[in-house]
């Protein structure tokens, strides 16, 4: 590896002293500093790197917002309320032209004194981890001495502030206890809330005092939090990111990375989860590293990040194919993009031209990708890259006579598979009772086949009559139910009194929820139960129930329109849902489409059929069948 002092940094570092206006004498009070080697290099190196970095001026103006949020939780001894009331005082503030925002480059405000104890205290603590640990001088520079992590307000000393309240970190070190075992206890202490809506609405990054007083915040927030509490240790971290998900509607995601010389570990904050064997099949549209140091990447993308393909993730690179009736320029910006439900296609890359083609590199398989032009015109067809490395391009040819619609997104996300097979299959197994005295119960069915989040109707051939019926899981763990009902020869029979039982309170009192025919309320918890008291003795010969979902499956009433790319999105059928599932004759075959509820909602993602007519989405691919299938479908997991 190359050292700090061997980057060709004084032409970088005269740039950075040309744009620093009256800012300039502190720059050189801090590049003066010290004769010592190694401080001298950390000082050119944060210098040369600082052009673009920096902070939103004018933030006292939320002032009120962070009195709103004191206010709640001591007065009012609400913290999900005072965060709800913080976020509401930030969007009043900035919609009402109250708070004036301005960008305030560090090369123009930050002090020398500022970036001389920073530097100072980062040598100081890197000194200190045990030299199997410690990073060499340029890691030390990327992942541990520099005084921001994204544009978070700094404001304090919080290195020092970290470093006095993690100092218990070297002692178990010098105890020789495992780095894997330390990291899991720093993030164990980190104090996250939980079950509490999200602080989304301020403009920046939250330094550390402002999250420690929150408790809880984006994906951001909390590898921001987590970074600074490593690197005020000596100990290197950044953030890896995803910019959307490849199977998410709109969003993306951040996470933790900690460095030691031959290793790295990837880790949620919240929740402390090791993510490197997960992500192994996850569906990314890329993977970018947040850094410190400018580099030409992220200078075009006008982002401080960089590629890190192949790091800990499959990727791949590819020649496409380009339509037909396109004219490829050599001077063409092209754009690698993916869909987006709000945007339709949001750039995640560029896109280059090799040899009289498009050239990408690393795609992800599991996700679909396009490549536009500077005026959004598609180069090429969208395309995904499969298991064995071939690219497998959507360009619709002839038709599938019959097929079926199910959802407008997929039946889970794959960094969230877990939570899909915690909701959904552990249903299995569990059963209805009924009695009229308890210790006389007896089970009428038992629910099975549960694979998916739609809504299901089971018939019950022992209609003896009871008064109290009880749906009781087999299994331990969390079970939620978002509708339920109760028939009795075709007609409703609603109960007088359902009673919940869960371990978790807050979930289980909302027993309303069962009644209210919306499919996102629910009710349930660990150790669920559900006793319903009809008031008399009836037969009950058919249950109604679904399960906790997300409610992207096929509603009954809502209108819908279905649209297929085809170098635009062409729009093929208009329906109004008069099932859970949609029979749709004659569609073209190897499209990729586009299903939007005009009724509600905005979750929706991109699928296709397959020879038999079976809606699948591409980025489950990666994914193993639960149930072991035998569905035709089974490698799209189309039964899900």
């Amino acid at each position: 590896m190359m050292c700090c002092s061997q980057r060709p940094e004084i032409g970088t570092i005269e740039y950075a002293l040309s744009i620093s206006d009256g800012n300039k004498g502190e720059i050189l009070k801090f590049l003066n500093y010290s004769e010592d080697t190694l401080f001298q290099e950390s000082a050119h190196y944060l210098v040369a790197n600082m052009p673009g970095k920096g902070s939103l001026a004018g933030l006292e103006g939320y002032q009120p917002a962070w009195d709103s949020l004191y206010y709640y939780r001591t007065v009012g001894n609400d913290g999900s309320k005072a965060i709800r009331k913080f976020n509401e005082t930030i969007s009043f503030l900035r919609n009402s032209g109250y708070v004036t925002e301005s960008f305030n480059y560090d090369l123009n405000s930050v002090s020398a004194d500022f970036l001389i104890n920073n530097t100072k205290q980062a040598l100081s603590s890197w000194s200190r981890i045990p030299e199997k640990y410690r990073l060499n001088f340029e890691d030390f520079c990327e992942y541990v001495l520099p005084y921001r992590v994204n544009d978070e307000e700094i404001v304090g000393d919080h290195r020092s502030y970290l470093n006095n309240k993690f100092e218990w970190v070297y002692d178990r070190l010098e105890n020789s206890v495992g780095i894997e075992e330390v990291v899991a206890e720093v993030l164990d202490s980190i104090k996250i809330r939980k079950n509490s809506p999200v602080p989304n609405k301020y403009p920046v990054t939250f330094n550390p005092t402002q999250f420690e007083i929150l408790s809880i915040g984006r994906c951001t927030d909390m590898v921001t939090y987590a970074i600074w509490v490593f690197r005020s240790l000596g100990i290197g971290a950044s953030a890896d990111y995803t910019p959307q998900w490849g199977d998410h509607a709109t969003l993306g995601h951040e996470w933790l990375v900690v460095h030691f010389p031959d290793s790295i570990l990837i880790r949620d904050v919240d929740g402390n989860k090791d993510l490197l064997e997960e992500y192994q099949k996850v569906s990314f549209s890329k993977i970018y590293r947040k850094t410190y140091e400018l580099n030409q990447f992220g200078l075009a993308m006008k982002l401080p990040i960089r590629r890190i393909n192949k790091q800990y993730v499959p990727t791949y690179s590819a020649s496409l194919e380009i339509i037909s009736d396109y004219n490829l320029s050599e001077n063409g910006d092209f754009s690698l993009c993916v869909f987006n439900s709000r945007e339709v296609w949001r750039k995640v890359d560029f896109a280059t031209i090799e040899n009289g083609n498009i050239s990408v590199s690393g795609i992800h398989p599991y996700c679909v990708y396009i490549v536009l032009d500077e005026s959004q015109n598609p180069v090429t067809h969208p395309f995904e890259i499969l298991a064995n490395d071939s690219i497998h391009y959507y360009k619709p040819e002839g038709f599938i006579p019959h097929a079926e619609i199910t959802r407008k997104y997929p039946i889970y996300r794959t960094a969230h598979r877990a939570f899909h097979e915690n909701f959904t299959l552990k249903w299995n197994g569990a059963s209805l009772i009924g009695w009229n005295h308890e210790s006389d119960s007896v089970p009428m069915i038992t629910f099975s086949n549960i694979y998916n989040s739609q809504p299901k109707h089971i018939k019950i051939k022992n209609n003896k009559a009871f008064r109290y019926y009880n749906i009781r899981p087999s299994e331990s763990g969390r079970h939620f139910l978002a509708e339920l009902r109760l028939f009795s020869k075709g007609q409703e029979v609603r109960p007088k009194i359902t009673r919940v039982l869960s371990d978790l309170n807050d979930w289980a009192k909302q027993s309303d929820n069962l009644y209210d025919a919306d499919p996102l309320t629910f009710v349930g918890g660990p150790n669920f139960s559900l006793v319903m008291d009809l008031g008399k003795k009836i037969p009950v010969d058919e249950i109604y129930f679904h399960i906790r979902n997300d409610d992207n499956n096929i509603r009954i009433g809502d209108s819908y329109e279905l649209s297929v790319w085809k170098g635009s999105w062409e729009r093929i059928l208009v329906f109004e849902g008069t099932d859970t599932i949609i029979n749709v004759k004659r569609i073209p075959k190897n499209g990729i489409y586009w299903l939007k509820n005009l009724t509600r909602g905005s979750e929706e993602q991109l699928f296709s059929f397959d020879e038999f007519g079976n809606q699948y989405w591409p980025q489950l691919r990666g994914q193993d069948c639960p149930i072991n299938c035998a569905c035709p479908g089974k490698d799209s997991l189309v039964c899900w």
